[in-house]
């Protein structure tokens, strides 16, 4: 196994500077009111700082909008198959920012969901990718997921120029559940962060399946995402893992409702900006027992926590989705049915945190940080600051620099 060199970190783009700046001094007002107002009409002063604290408030909020909402681009969907951990073969799927405007005749993309086809919410196959050079960025699943288990966030990430990548941890998907192939927990551990960082290698190297793209990625801003078993790969592949190495080019790592279950030496080592998501009502990989580690042990700054009030373990996939397309099927297997039931408990029932709502929270944080940690654009930090960022989904918002 190649074991990666450290890159200098990303330049800022010039993306988001006037509104950096606007935010900046309407952030400032106040302060500057108050210097200025010795011996002068208060209610005046009063009414100034009133209206700076509105004006600052609605900028907040268009930042906010801004990131929840799809980007500037449309988003094109490939795929390739890269070799991972141990010689095994990686169904990859890719998603990419493609010119605006040339979804028009395109082929809408679908995702192969064992036993029938899931259609893209707004991807299409073979759009040009859009002119420019973008971070990349790994998307790692859950035990027994799939590549496409977050496509509202992968696709929401391509729309906002990101080229994402997500490999199938072969041995440890659903079709492996469903076929009797899955491979011991330990050893899946291992051969987990290898295979992002064989998938960051096939990417930059422009591999089958990433040609198109591999020429628009900028190899000095590279992030890592995970949902619960990916989490932790997201974790083990900035701090290392047994004999398998941290990935130094990965530049930030994003751990949703992340199993932490690394030794203290492996967490001790992540030193790159890091944010941890959590679902509040989480019965799988629970915030008491998960979150207390990564605060304490991770010394990578920033270090951004956010727990988001009533959601649930799959709140973070789209397996909600999933559910409501199988209710209309009834000639599928029912075993199939009956597993996607059993993971919609924990995200798609009444009394839960409706998905929409989550999946917007989680489209804001994740995009806001991204874009700050590999664009080096700082326009909105403000929505991960617990004085400014506060939502009412959010019920824990921590940032430590």
């Amino acid at each position: 196994m190649v074991t990666p060199t450290k890159r200098a970190a990303p330049m800022p783009y010039r993306a988001g500077m006037l509104a950096r700046r606007t935010l900046t001094a309407i952030l400032f007002v106040p302060s500057l009111v108050l210097l200025g107002c010795s011996g002068g009409d208060s209610s005046a002063d009063s009414t100034s700082t009133t209206e700076a604290t509105t004006s600052t408030t609605a900028v907040v909020a268009d930042l906010a909008l801004a990131v929840e909402q799809p980007g500037e681009f449309a988003i094109g969907v490939a795929s390739a198959e890269v070799t991972g951990a141990r010689g095994r073969k990686l169904p990859v799927q890719i998603w990419y920012p493609a010119e605006p405007g040339s979804t028009e005749g395109a082929t809408p993309a679908t995702y192969p969901f064992p036993g029938l086809e899931v259609p893209s919410e707004s991807g299409y196959a073979d759009l040009p990718v859009a002119d420019g050079e973008f971070p990349l960025v790994v998307y790692s699943h859950g035990n027994g997921g799939l590549r496409y288990v977050s496509s509202f966030l992968t696709e929401h990430l391509a729309s906002h120029g990101f080229i994402v990548v997500a490999p199938d941890h072969t041995g440890n998907t659903a079709i492996d559940t469903f076929a009797g192939t899955s491979e011991p927990r330990d050893q899946v551990a291992l051969d987990r962060p290898e295979d992002v960082t064989l998938t960051i290698d096939a990417a930059l190297a422009g591999s089958p399946g990433f040609e198109e793209v591999s020429a628009s990625i900028d190899p000095e801003s590279i992030g890592v995402i995970g949902h619960s078993f990916g989490g932790y790969t997201a974790l083990a592949v900035a701090g290392g893992v047994g004999e398998v190495p941290p990935d130094d080019r990965v530049d930030a790592i994003v751990g949703l409702a992340a199993a932490t279950g690394l030794d203290d030496a492996s967490l001790e080592a992540i030193d790159i900006p890091t944010l941890v998501e959590w679902a509040s009502d989480d019965q799988t990989v629970e915030v008491a027992t998960n979150a207390p580690r990564p605060d304490e042990l991770v010394p990578g700054r920033p270090y951004v926590r956010a727990d988001i009030t009533g959601a649930q373990h799959q709140s973070f996939t789209d397996i909600c989705s999933y559910q409501d397309q199988l209710a209309e099927m009834p000639e599928l297997p029912q075993a199939l049915v009956e597993a996607v039931n059993d993971y919609a408990s924990e995200g798609c029932e009444d009394g839960q945190l409706d998905i929409d709502e989550a999946h917007r929270i989680i489209n804001r944080v994740t995009t806001a940080f991204l874009i700050e940690q590999l664009r080096g654009d700082d326009s909105y930090v403000v929505l991960l600051d617990p004085e400014t960022g506060s939502d009412p989904t959010l019920e824990l918002l921590e940032r430590r620099e």
